[in-house]
């Protein structure tokens, strides 16, 4: 009778089946953190794609983007600092070729 209960209670919501056991309060809370992270993993994968996207469809964007960031950084005294700058933002446009799901989980979003 035992195999019955337990097949029983895998095939029930988490919510009536604490409800049954009297102590909703911290399944309530893990089926809301989990519910929370799909969340935050779906809109992380979202978002990134969206910035993926744009730099498929518009790859002179890189370009624009080291062209400012020397301007505004190599304005200070930094010895090599278009090198350092090219070689950092072409390694964060790098990371972002990998994709939306392979940011999120390095970031720990998914």
């Amino acid at each position: 009778s035992s195999g019955i209960n337990a097949e029983y209670g895998e095939n029930m919501d988490a919510r009536v089946l604490c409800g049954r056991l009297g102590n909703c309060e911290e399944v309530e809370l893990a089926v809301r953190d989990v519910e929370e992270e799909k969340d935050t993993c779906a809109k992380c994968k979202e978002e990134f794609q969206d910035i993926v996207d744009t730099l498929n469809e518009y790859p002179s964007i890189k370009t624009f983007v080291k062209t400012i960031i020397s301007t505004v950084v190599c304005y200070l005294p930094i010895e090599n600092c278009d090198a350092l700058i090219d070689g950092v933002v072409d390694q964060a446009f790098a990371e972002l070729d990998q994709g939306a799901e392979s940011l999120c989980a390095a970031l720990n979003l998914c």
